[in-house]
């Protein structure tokens, strides 16, 4: 028996197979995922307009004398809890020079997409491709990002795509664990600020932004309920990008939590009608 695609059933299987040719899968009865990222080096058509990625912002820079790691902390939460519009707020962090962590990457990339959109997905920080390009959500995960955000019913241009780290380390290595700390402020307010319904956290230290001190071991595949100034948001924990693209073990628990992020996205619908 057939099933209708225009039904619920035939949008989620629609969804499923946009899913697996994201990461890959093309055949039914093979075993091994294909990268088909690696396998077209065709450009792509689509260059995503980087509304609110910030690489020639017009901030001054002021540089300070050194601070010590708790008082660059203080400073960032400052700063964050002082910007009352993302604009505010992406130029507070570009021109914090005491962080330190935009002189060594050639861009600033801050978000795109939808502020106030019921979607909102933060990735850790921005790839190899995103360095090189400087446009945001431009490399290869960028392709599964889109296709998770088609699992629950929502197209890219609809959604509010950001990251945690608005630069990219030297040699895509991880933030140190004082940048980290700084950041924080800045990404809990980024989604204050944004107003999301449904919240994809990408990324070990992306949930920082949740004010959870677990292991990202115990917080991945997890579902949570916060609330940002009032506001209530599902936020979804799930691995960096990247390591979801190259995994065949987490294509299952990543399906199955984008499942649960389009039963919360549909609730929050109902509820608006």
């Amino acid at each position: 028996m057939g099933v209708d695609a225009n039904s619920d059933e035939g949008r989620a299987l629609q969804a499923l197979l946009a899913y697996y040719h994201a990461l890959g899968v093309d055949c039914a009865v093979d075993g091994t995922p294909h990268d088909r990222f690696e396998e077209s080096r065709r450009p792509s058509l689509r260059s995503p307009p980087p509304e609110v990625a910030r690489d020639n912002a017009p901030v001054s820079r002021v540089v300070a004398a050194p601070l010590a790691a708790d008082e660059v902390t203080a400073e960032a939460e400052r700063i964050a809890a002082g910007a009352r519009d993302l604009e505010t707020l992406a130029q507070g962090l570009f021109g914090f020079e005491a962080l330190g962590m935009g002189r060594r990457a050639q861009h600033f990339l801050f978000a795109e997409g939808v502020p106030g959109s019921a979607v909102m997905a933060m990735e850790a920080a921005p790839g190899a491709e995103e360095e090189r390009s400087g446009a945001p959500f431009s490399g290869p995960e960028a392709r599964l990002l889109e296709a998770m955000l088609k699992a629950i019913g929502v197209s890219r241009s609809d959604a509010y795509l950001a990251y945690f780290a608005p630069w990219r380390s030297p040699g895509g290595q991880a933030p140190a664990p004082h940048h980290v700390e700084a950041l924080t402020p800045f990404a809990r307010r980024h989604i204050a600020l944004a107003r999301p319904k449904v919240l994809l956290l990408f990324g070990e230290f992306a949930p920082r932004a949740l004010g959870r001190e677990e292991a990202f071991s115990k917080l991945r595949w997890r579902r949570f309920e916060l609330s940002f100034d009032g506001a209530e948001v599902s936020a979804f924990v799930a691995p960096d990008l990247p390591s979801i693209l190259k995994s065949g073990a987490m294509k299952r628990p990543a399906w199955k939590l984008l499942r649960s992020a389009a039963a919360s996205l549909r609730g929050e619908a109902a509820r608006d009608r």
